[in-house]
């Protein structure tokens, strides 16, 4: 896993390149991967000083956006019918769906009746 490079680095690799020096040479003078120096150029170029700036807002997952709703439905379900009991809604708050069988089916203890 790559790490940050700051911001005083950043603009000394700018720095770099503007007065002539090669990608190359900065990454050899820097002891920094060619990717990393070529993709803070690139960036430079395309953004300018903007483009030199940490975009940490970007990292990690965002939770699904139907993740409220579905525990919002399940504790609905679950006012609703307080006898079904909690092991028909776990699947409701791990997995994001619903029992797939019918209210009808599962006895009041949770366990699949015959039909």
């Amino acid at each position: 896993m790559g790490k940050a490079i700051s911001l005083p680095l950043r603009e000394q690799i700018v720095a770099l390149k503007q007065t002539g020096n090669t990608l190359q040479a900065i990454h050899q003078q820097l002891s920094l991967s060619f990717g990393t120096i070529r993709s803070i150029w690139k960036r430079f170029t395309q953004h300018g000083q903007a483009g030199l700036g940490t975009h940490f807002d970007h990292c990690g997952g965002k939770p699904p956006a139907a993740t409220n709703q579905i525990f919002r439905a399940a504790r609905w379900l679950r006012y609703r019918h307080p006898e079904w009991g909690s092991p028909i809604f776990i699947p409701c708050y791990s997995s994001g769906m619903a029992s797939p069988y019918p209210p009808s089916v599962h006895s009041t203890d949770g366990t699949k009746r015959a039909a």
